[in-house]
């Protein structure tokens, strides 16, 4: 089994964006996992059984301009998967991606909250959980944030056993939520 889940949403459209910040983000979110794959696959190929789940974003799906790095790589991280799972299904190797949205780990705290705090002046008094508790009912239908629990238990079963006919698909986990913030 191999679990995909390296990187973090990054803020800034086509123009704002450094070369260098794209080149970091390429190898942290897309590069390595590639990687991964490659070298997990001939052992699953070897025993005939594999679960590789690729954590991903809704932005693949559904981008934000204003995530453009993080949301491209994240359409590449869904497209490879499906490839991926296409070839290497009759090995009885299954391979997914979980789409999330927002997520509340320290990971969205440190790398999202200071681009939501610049864009929304009137948020400035909050504190970080009462604006995440406030985005959730804003932008979620289900009025929250996920939680990595959330994540956990999709992924948990797309490793598992019983999984045994789900393969190529990227799972949303948004909370119903078609954007990313």
């Amino acid at each position: 089994m191999l679990v995909n889940n390296a990187g973090r949403a990054h803020a800034g459209t086509l123009l704002t964006t450094s070369e260098e910040e794209w080149q970091l983000m390429t190898e942290t979110k897309f590069s390595a996992m590639r990687r991964f794959c490659k070298v997990v696959i001939p052992g699953m190929q070897a025993r005939n059984w594999g679960r590789i789940v690729n954590i991903s974003s809704i932005g693949g799906i559904y981008p934000n301009p204003q995530l453009t790095v993080s949301h491209a790589l994240s359409a590449a991280i869904n497209n490879l998967t499906r490839s991926l799972a296409l070839s290497v299904a009759p090995d009885g190797i299954l391979v997914n991606a979980v789409g999330v949205s927002a997520v509340m780990t320290d990971n969205w705290a440190q790398n999202m909250l200071p681009n939501v705090r610049d864009r929304r002046p009137e948020l400035a008094d909050k504190t970080d959980k009462e604006i995440m508790a406030l985005l959730g009912k804003e932008k979620t239908p289900v009025g929250r944030f996920g939680l990595p629990e959330d994540i956990a238990a999709i992924t948990v079963f797309l490793l598992s056993g019983r999984n045994q006919f789900v393969t190529g698909q990227t799972i949303e986990a948004s909370g119903g939520a078609d954007r990313f913030m």
